[in-house]
């Protein structure tokens, strides 16, 4: 046994094979902690600390990296990266290696940030989803605060309706003081807002000192009224008790005489206009659902999937509310009766400005299984009173339904089916519900979705430069194995089997999986490209790479032996076992007497 072991590490060139029984994502894992083959460092943080990686790894990552590190405009060695810190890139490049990060307070902004700035999907949803379920009253303002300067407005909504829910306890909090002129008057200048206008005044008065302090203002009445500016007109003064507007806000004097007369004489006269000052009341948790519908009837209509269909509305409403979702009409295939697949986008903007509202842009797969489709969105959108917005909705019809393959008498013939779309009959422009009306206009599509279906292009795909941003949404195994099907980045070629079949790879993953094609394929002596093989057959050279990048392969009757040899060629001991394991388990008195022989051999 010491003799063939010693054979083994001779024939390799190296005495420790620390591939041996590691899975891919081991073997990824120890080549980032050990700098194995490393040739790209980064200048970390503000400490300069160098942290070494593997160009093919990030590239297969993140469109951005490949961007970076390949191509005519490739960056060279030691690539400055000032804006993050260096344990937040640690735990970004463990997760491009290995889909594994760790993520706590102190580290989920930085990774949120490194995730935007190189189009890492997984690491955000991760971030957002740590950073949802983590919030407390203490806190939930920084977050609202990072959500915000990262442009995140789903989580934007989900901080406010926190704070709006415990709002006596948010206004308090020491994180309050923290936040930007912004996300400061989102906060006090909501109805749903559920604290006393005492809190509101109070939280005004401590957060108006915290930014005189951030702009060096001396803290006076009159720096205070200044760094609120419109703002103060959101405090509801005449909700407040008449003996403490005397003895604490007139005591500010935050307000001028003259506005303080007016707020006083609306607590003799309730009805008193005191515009420009706010005066309703705050509904606080109260809500009161009410469901819209347009149309009194519902017809249907058969025609080819197109691939793309638009959609929208443009309505108002007599009331401030918060829109939870909407409806959009269904599919069938027709002779089937089965649901569709699709792929539904929307945005809402507001019709005098097409600017899109905050937290209304979605997308997500739906599955449409009769006349209608609930899509809500994340958080409910707030609207405001007698403003026009324009929803518009895309759907994509799902590849699968465009070529369905129906079975006839005499095997299988692809056709085009066609598609019922249902759609409304009747529909009237004003729909009310006791005191609550909402009025439907003329639909316009907005001109920044115009832009977007014109150029198919998201503002991530313009920023890398590439269009076809394969790698978002991949696990490091889907994108390993979407490299070796599609050839992307391979270094080396095998000319393999009698038939001499080209089959790419690349130098790293095999470096990493194995000490034998580490010894073939780096250092001095490595082999060039059109590395000969005619001792292995092309298919079971196939799943042999297959294995190296994915951990899967797919053995049976007419590979097995040719998979044992390759894998004690290339001393690959878990495809030995495998092997091993299906002839052991597959023997019949038949194939006995040659399972021994290959055994022997």
């Amino acid at each position: 046994m010491a003799t063939k072991v010693s054979e083994s590490e001779v024939q390799s060139g190296f005495v420790e094979n620390w591939q041996k029984g590691k899975s891919v994502i081991e073997s990824l894992r120890y080549s980032l902690e050990e700098k194995i083959l490393c040739d790209v460092t980064f200048i970390v943080g503000e400490n300069r600390k160098r942290i070494q990686a593997h160009r093919f790894m990030l590239s297969l990552r993140s469109c951005v990296f490949l961007a970076m590190l390949t191509g005519p405009l490739v960056e060279q060695d030691n690539i400055e990266i000032p804006d993050i810190d260096p344990d937040v890139f640690d735990q970004f490049l463990k997760f491009l290696y290995t889909d594994d990060v760790s993520i706590d307070g102190n580290n989920v902004i930085g990774l949120l940030y490194a995730s935007k700035k190189y189009n890492i999907v997984g690491i955000e949803k991760k971030c957002l989803t740590y950073m949802e379920s983590s919030l407390l009253s203490s806190d939930v303002c920084l977050v609202m605060e990072q959500a915000h300067l990262y442009n995140e407005n789903n989580l934007m909504q989900t901080c406010l309706k926190y704070i709006w829910q415990n709002g006596d306890v948010v206004l308090k909090s020491d994180s309050f003081c923290d936040l930007c002129l912004d996300c400061f008057v989102k906060v006090i200048e909501a109805d749903q807002l559920n604290a006393s206008e005492e809190s509101v005044f109070e939280a005004v008065i401590v957060w108006s000192e915290a930014e005189c302090r951030r702009q060096g203002r001396e803290i006076t009445p009159e720096n205070r009224r200044g760094v609120l500016g419109e703002s103060v007109y959101e405090i509801r003064y005449s909700t407040l008790d008449p003996k403490y507007f005397d003895e604490k806000v007139s005591h500010t004097c935050m307000l001028t005489k003259d506005e303080q007369i007016k707020i006083m004489r609306s607590f003799l006269f309730r009805n008193k206009d005191i515009s420009p000052f706010k005066s309703k009341h705050r509904v606080g948790k109260k809500e009161t659902a009410t469901s819209i519908q347009r149309f009194d009837n519902t017809d249907y209509k058969s025609m080819p999937p197109s691939v793309v269909n638009n959609e929208g509305i443009v309505f108002s409403l007599n009331t401030n509310a918060a829109l939870r979702g909407f409806q959009v009409f269904g599919y069938l295939v027709q002779s089937f009766s089965v649901p569709m697949a699709c792929k539904l986008t929307a945005s809402m903007c507001e019709t005098s400005t097409d600017q899109l509202v905050s937290g209304s842009s979605i997308s997500k797969d739906i599955l449409t299984r009769g006349v209608t489709v609930d899509v809500y969105f994340p958080s409910p959108i707030q609207l405001v009173q007698d403003k026009k917005y324009n929803l518009t909705v895309r759907i994509e019809i799902s590849s699968e339904v465009r070529n369905v393959h129906t079975y006839v008498e005499y095997g299988y013939q692809q056709q085009t089916p066609l598609i019922t779309l249902f759609t409304g009959k009747g529909g009237t422009s004003v729909v009310s519900h006791g005191s609550f009306t909402c009025s439907f206009y003329e639909y316009k599509q907005c001109s920044h979705l115009q832009v977007k279906m014109a150029t198919k292009e998201s503002e991530s795909e313009v920023q890398s430069g590439f269009v076809n941003n394969w790698q978002n949404g991949k696990s490091v195994r889907e994108s390993l194995r979407y490299s070796l099907e599609e050839k992307i980045l391979c270094d080396v070629t095998f000319i393999v089997g009698e038939n001499r079949k080209r089959i790419q790879a690349h130098r790293l993953i095999l470096s990493l999986r194995s000490c034998v094609f580490m010894a073939m394929l780096t250092g001095p002596l490595a082999e060039q490209d059109d590395i000969e093989i005619p001792d292995i057959d092309s298919d079971g050279f196939d799943q042999l790479l297959r294995f190296l990048y994915t951990d899967v392969i797919s053995i049976d009757g007419r590979n097995v032996i040719s998979l044992l040899y390759a894998s004690k060629k290339y001393d690959i001991v878990d495809i030995e076992n495998k092997c091993l394991t299906y002839i052991e388990s597959s023997m019949s008195p038949h194939e006995v007497c040659f399972v021994m022989e290959q055994a022997h051999l």
